[in-house]
C-alpha cells in the first residue's frame, strides 16, 4: 500500500525487475512523482491506467486460469511481464495482446482476434496449460518454453547467464513469489475433450493443439 499523498520512487533489483515505492532504497531509486494532495492525482496518467487495466482484466485472469488449474498469480506475473497489462502491445516480433500470442500460435489455438483480452487471455492460458503438462510440471521449463518456444528447451545449458529467455523466467518468477509457491496440478480429464495434435511451427517450435486441420501432423 502507499499513501496517495507519498513521493513514488522507481528501482530495479538485481534480475532487472522494476519496483515503485514510497522510500527511496539506495542509490539507484529515482523520484518519478512527488506527492500530490488528491488520491486521483497519486499516480500519473501511465499508472493509472495500468491500475485500471488489472482491475478490469485480472477477473478473466482468474475465471480462465480456474478452467485450466492454473495459479492466476502466476498468469498474472506472466503478463506483466508479457505485456505489462496493455491488450494492444504488439512486439517487435509480431506477438500480440496481453500474453503475447504470435499470430501462428494464435491461429493454432483458435483465438480469431488476439487484441480481445478474454480471448487472447483463454489462449495463452490454454497454451502455458500444455506447455506445463508436456514439461512433466517443470514451471521453468514451461515458462521458458512460452518465451523462446518448447523445442529449444532441452536443458539447463540453453539458459546461459545474460540471455533473454534466463531474464523472462527469473522476471516472472519474482514477481510470482518464486518456484516455492507453484503447485503442479494435473489437468481434470473433461479439460481434454478432445484428441490432442502435434504442430510444428515455421520456427520449429512445437505445438500441441485440439484442431486436426491446423495440425499437419499426427494425433499425438
Amino acid at each position: 500500500y502507499i499513501p496517495a499523498n507519498a513521493d513514488i520512487y522507481k528501482y530495479k533489483t538485481e534480475d532487472g525487475t522494476v519496483v515503485y515505492t514510497d522510500t527511496p532504497l539506495g542509490k539507484n531509486a529515482s523520484l518519478i512523482l512527488k506527492s500530490r494532495k488528491s488520491p486521483a492525482d497519486a499516480f500519473n496518467g501511465k499508472y493509472r491506467k495500468l491500475y485500471k487495466n488489472i482491475r478490469k482484466y485480472y477477473p478473466i485472469v482468474k475465471k480462465r486460469a480456474k478452467e485450466y488449474s492454473v495459479d492466476p498469480d502466476l498468469i498474472r506475473a506472466m503478463i506483466t511481464v508479457e505485456s505489462n497489462w496493455f491488450p494492444m502491445a504488439v512486439s517487435s516480433k509480431g506477438a500480440m495482446g496481453l500474453m503475447q500470442l504470435m499470430p501462428r500460435t494464435a491461429k493454432a489455438l483458435e483465438v480469431n482476434n488476439p487484441f480481445d483480452p478474454d480471448e487472447n487471455i483463454d489462449g495463452g492460458i490454454k497454451y502455458f496449460r500444455m506447455l506445463l503438462d508436456l514439461f512433466k510440471g517443470n514451471l521453468r521449463y514451461a515458462l521458458a518454453a512460452y518465451n523462446s518456444g518448447p523445442t529449444r528447451v532441452r536443458s539447463d545449458s540453453y539458459f546461459p547467464e545474460g540471455s533473454e529467455t534466463r531474464r523472462y523466467v527469473v522476471k516472472v518468477l519474482s514477481i510470482y513469489g518464486g518456484e516455492d509457491k507453484f503447485e503442479y496440478i494435473p489437468l481434470r480429464r473433461d479439460l481434454h475433450p478432445k484428441p490432442i495434435y502435434r504442430l510444428v511451427l515455421e520456427d520449429g517450435t512445437l505445438l500441441f493443439t485440439d484442431t486436426p486441420h491446423l495440425s499437419g501432423g499426427t494425433n499425438f
